[in-house]
């Protein structure tokens, strides 16, 4: 059940990430440094791995059991008995158990789709990242050239004030234009520097610059232009709206096992024992093979209460569909100094 849903994206990325100059910086070292050091991907990966246990763990449970036990004993009366059983077991109906495998294999798929989108997610954080860091960079400049020509108006109001030619007030007025301007500019170096910040916690490498784009680089409309068609196909590939579903039908199943836990199960069972009895009149050996049909019934099971059921069961419902939630974004905050 498991779709490649990631094969796209780099695709359209892919140019961008060729278009940077091969020099400090470039967009395609940074995704390559982003890939080897970011730890969100660190972290979805190993989850990854983990999910990936969770169904041989749940069909343990279905699979055969073999069995060793080895016993002596002496009585009162001088009488002794040493022996071991070697059982092998093998479910034939265990409802419960099944379940739960199969919720097993419905979290292992989301742990894959969720590396998947994790891995969507940071060639879109480092394209985010890295035009975050050019948009402060080109701000900057503009504050800076703002503030040289204020500054240069400033010199020429306070030469003009000096012979006489204007008054007190178009220097004030010239001086809180200008302190205005070294204002935005401290406020753009903040920003450029948490920019820097947030690209060496993607890369885990520090930067001070980072090559721009080309000049020439082609914007190219998107086809088609249908908005329907993308809605169409976003529906279709979104891992998020996968993911859901998936856990959705995760629960059900887990759900279900709970259920299935006072059901009876049948197994079928091999025994082999070897005894030997001593002291009185019972010394020998005694060799046994016993081969049965258990049916296994639970009469009495402390099952969890109501609120824990009722929690299973709303588990179940899609309340965090991608569709149904609003994102709010936090406010960024850029230090001045």
């Amino acid at each position: 059940m498991k779709k490649s849903n990631i094969v796209w994206l780099p695709i359209l990325v892919s140019s961008l990430l060729m278009s940077a100059p091969a020099f400090s910086g470039p967009l395609q070292d940074l995704y390559r440094l982003a890939l080897e050091n970011d730890p969100q991907l660190k972290r979805a990966e190993a989850e990854f791995m983990a999910g990936q246990e969770a169904p041989i763990q749940g069909k343990a449970a279905l699979l055969p059991r073999v069995d060793f036990s080895a016993n002596t004993s002496e009585s009162s009366n001088s009488n002794g008995r040493t022996g071991y059983s070697v059982s092998l077991s093998q479910p034939i109906y265990a409802r419960a158990a099944y379940y739960n495998f199969r919720s097993s294999e419905l979290s292992a798929q989301v742990s894959a789709l969720e590396f998947d989108k994790a891995q969507q997610d940071i060639i879109l954080r480092t394209v985010q990242n890295y035009l975050e860091v050019l948009r402060a960079k080109s701000v900057l400049e503009n504050a800076q050239a703002q503030e040289r020509a204020l500054q240069r108006r400033l010199d020429q109001v306070n030469a003009q004030f000096e012979v006489g030619l204007i008054a007190i007030t178009d220097v004030q007025e010239a001086l809180a234009s200008f302190d205005n301007a070294v204002v935005q500019r401290i406020d753009a170096e903040g920003a450029l520097q948490n920019s820097f910040e947030a690209l060496e916690r993607l890369t885990g490498q520090a930067f001070n610059q980072v090559g721009s784009l080309r000049a020439e680089y082609p914007i190219v409309a998107v086809e088609p232009a249908d908005p329907s068609a993308w809605l169409e196909k976003a529906l279709e590939g979104n891992l998020e709206l996968q993911i859901v579903e998936l856990q959705v039908d995760s629960s059900r199943r887990n759900v279900q096992s709970k259920r299935s836990e006072h059901l009876p199960t049948v197994s079928v069972s091999l025994t082999h024992s070897n005894a030997r009895t001593h002291g009185g009149n019972s010394n020998g050996w005694s060799d046994d093979n016993t081969l049965a049909l258990n049916l296994n019934l639970p009469l009495y099971r402390a099952m969890p209460s109501t609120p824990h059921s009722v929690k299973q069961n709303t588990s179940s419902l899609p309340l965090d569909m991608p569709w149904m939630t609003h994102n709010v974004p936090s406010p960024k905050v850029h230090a001045p100094f």
